[in-house]
């Protein structure tokens, strides 16, 4: 777990601008393009990032058979990688990506797209200019690899144009039906346009939530018609950016599977046609791609004397004749336009920070099934993090930023139907501030630790005086969790309050494998060095008897070295989202040391649900939350004095049985009491209720 930062002061420090710069988020959808997801990441390494921030690629990959993932590790950009399965399809696999995005802005990029230098800098500053504030999608001038621009902004498809492109008569008869692209414009100029091509998509973040991101029933194909054509139903613009390019491919992938893309494009127009036109509309464009399409091609093959043409083409046509049925009568209803009801995320951090990420953007996935829209905006951004997490002061730029950035976002609250607010929607500013940028938006405040103490003694104290106490009492519920802040929030006059413990995603926690051979004890930590420094430190006196020993090691995950200086031989690995249940694979036990005192009574053990999560056995303090997710004996020790923590881990240490069936029982513990699973519908209850008051 990469923990919340324990705020220092600020510093006076040279001051920066990159909070104020535009953020990127870029998701790349990848299935089986091998080489040329490495030519694309490579051309996106060298991308100047001038004028704006690349917070994170996604790659998201549909189950590739080839070495497409391989050797992806490099310093810039920095690449997650999320895996599936199995084949979701395009649609779902951006979605995946852009999930929990924090960034002004998403870029959805294929992997056969080639950036120029300038190509990142070039688009987002297009967005960002004054005179295209309203424009919410643009793409820009893609060119093949002769250079030649290439036709990649489109009209939206209507019934007769699909029925003509059926029977090519967009090729034979251009002017009795136009082609789906703008074939008459060359591209060499920037203007609004209809839609632009997939292949390079940047819309604004919050777009993209009010649309409730692409639709998942289009496997291929058409998922960006269908958005352009959503945004601009709502009036939003797609605007065409001529004065940037980059090299694009075509085809990519599949051209490997030419039968199954037939099939694929004609399965999306009758599906695009069914939800914008209706069931008639859907049987007409059917007809025509199962009669006309396959004839035609059939012919094209022959005049080519081409055999393999005119197989791939029967093969398509006998795959849409299967599946017609479904797209015609099951699969018939319509999508909505946009989920309501639609919710404003105040949380405190982006993605790096655990409170952020496990008590609001972890359950984005539910509350879209839910129905909900949902538009997510953190106060603080991941350069300030980032210095934190380093040891650094953050610059005070950058806290003015995140005020502006608040204050800018408050502005539209009464659009949404709900505000869900980590801890407070403006810290350090008074109630009546507060109250005043919050009044007639019904909304939930959600807390994870102790917050309230934060403010118990400090100097602004007189002037602030007790604010969220007023909070609370005027927020539709309360979200907390443990016991501890529910009575905080109980006697503070809440009116709804729903304890609900802080949930891993259990899919992702897959349980460690068994370790093979003999060996000293692996005692694990993860965390910041904010909390290394505040719980783990006093505890290294027993830690180093142990090493001293012979019998245990131990490996810290999230602190540097000068964080925990002169405690003996520590391994220390550096955290990231991606790589943190193999750090846990490496432990043999979790450790959750916590000091006696009130703000320690406010934690939600997530450590502890982690370690457990893995199938690892835990040692902790007895204090607060530990006490209740930890059965001694059961699934792991409590530990308050130093001897009692050296037996607990020498009792570990000795019996290799013992530790695998108390991982056992806290794994099946967390499946049970604290996963996403069960905690979701109490959160999408607690949230709908409170869009009614």
């Amino acid at each position: 777990m990469r923990p919340d930062p324990a705020e220092p002061p600020v510093r006076r420090r040279s001051l920066g601008e990159d909070s104020l710069l535009p953020r990127l988020d870029i998701v790349i959808v990848n299935w089986n393009a091998g080489p040329l997801l490495r030519a694309c990441l490579d051309a996106l390494a060298t991308a100047g990032t001038e004028g704006l921030v690349l917070n994170r690629v996604a790659v998201v990959d549909n189950a590739s058979a080839d070495d497409s993932l391989a050797d992806l590790a490099q310093p810039k950009p920095p690449v997650a990688v999320i895996r599936n399965p199995r084949n979701v399809g395009f649609a779902a696999a951006c979605n995946q990506g852009a999930a929990g995005s924090t960034a002004d802005y998403l870029l959805f990029l294929n992997p056969d797209v080639i950036l120029d230098s300038g190509t990142l800098e070039g688009a987002v500053a297009f967005m960002e200019a004054k005179e295209n504030q309203e424009i919410d999608i643009s793409g820009i001038r893609l060119r093949d690899a002769e250079g030649r621009t290439q036709r990649c902004c489109a009209r939206f498809p209507t019934p007769g144009r699909m029925v003509g492109h059926a029977f090519a008569l967009d090729k034979l008869l251009p002017r009795l039906a136009a082609p789906h692209f703008l074939t008459d414009w060359d591209h060499e100029d920037s203007r609004d346009v209809p839609q632009v091509m997939g292949a390079f998509l940047l819309i604004r973040r919050a777009a993209f939530e009010r649309l409730g991101g692409f639709d998942e029933r289009f496997f291929l194909y058409y998922e960006d018609v269908d958005l352009c054509r959503r945004l601009v139903a709502q009036g939003g613009r797609c605007a065409h950016n001529a004065a940037v390019s980059a090299v694009h491919a075509g085809g990519g992938t599949t051209n490997a599977i030419k039968a199954r893309r037939q099939f694929l494009s004609a399965r999306s127009r009758i599906l695009y046609t069914r939800k914008h036109f209706g069931r008639l509309a859907a049987v007409a464009v059917g007809l025509a791609a199962l009669a006309g399409e396959p004839a035609m091609r059939m012919l094209r093959g022959g005049a080519r004397l081409s055999g393999r043409e005119v197989i791939d083409s029967a093969k398509g046509a006998l795959m849409l004749w299967r599946a017609v049925p479904g797209l015609l009568l099951r699969s018939a209803t319509a999508v909505p336009s946009p989920p309501r009801p639609t919710i404003l995320a105040l949380t405190r951090y982006p993605r790096q920070g655990a409170s952020s990420r496990t008590r609001f953007l972890a359950y984005l996935p539910a509350l879209r099934e839910a129905g909900f829209g949902v538009e997510v905006s953190s106060f603080f951004d991941e350069a300030y993090l980032g210095r934190l997490y380093e040891g650094r002061s953050p610059r005070r730029l950058s806290i003015l930023a995140s005020y502006w950035r608040r204050l800018k976002v408050l502005r539209r609250v009464k659009s949404f139907d709900l505000v869900w607010i980590e801890k407070e929607a403006l810290p350090w500013l008074p109630l009546a501030v507060e109250r005043r940028l919050l009044r007639g938006a019904a909304f939930v405040l959600d807390y994870d630790d102790a917050w309230f103490l934060r403010y118990a003694g400090h100097p602004l104290r007189p002037l602030l005086g007790n604010k969220l106490d007023g909070l609370i009492r005027d927020a539709q519920a309360i979200l907390v969790g443990n016991d501890y802040l529910a009575e905080w929030a109980r006697g503070a006059g809440a009116r709804r309050i729903v304890e609900m413990p802080t949930p891993v995603p259990f899919d992702k926690y897959r349980a460690r494998p068994p370790r093979s051979g003999a060996g000293p004890l692996q005692i694990g930590w993860i965390g910041t060095p904010s909390s290394a420094a505040l719980y783990l430190k006093p505890l290294m006196p027993v830690l180093a008897e142990a090493m001293r020993e012979g019998w245990a090691e131990v490996t810290v995950v999230g602190a540097n070295n000068a964080d925990l200086a002169g405690i003996g031989a520590v391994t220390f690995l550096p955290w990231s989202e991606e790589a943190e249940v193999d750090c846990l694979h490496r432990f043999d036990v979790g450790i959750m040391p916590l000091a006696d005192d009130d703000w320690s009574q406010g934690k939600c053990a997530y450590k502890l649900i982690q370690y457990m999560a893995v199938g690892l056995p835990v040692v902790a303090s007895p204090i607060g939350m530990n006490r209740k997710v930890v059965r001694h004996g059961e699934n792991g020790f409590l530990a308050s004095t130093a001897e009692e923590w050296l037996g607990a881990l020498r009792a570990l240490a000795d019996d290799a049985d013992l530790r695998r069936r108390m991982g056992e029982a806290g794994r099946l513990r967390v499946e049970r009491d604290y996963s996403l699973a069960p905690a979701s519908p109490l959160l999408v209850e607690t949230l709908r209720t409170a869009t009614k008051r």
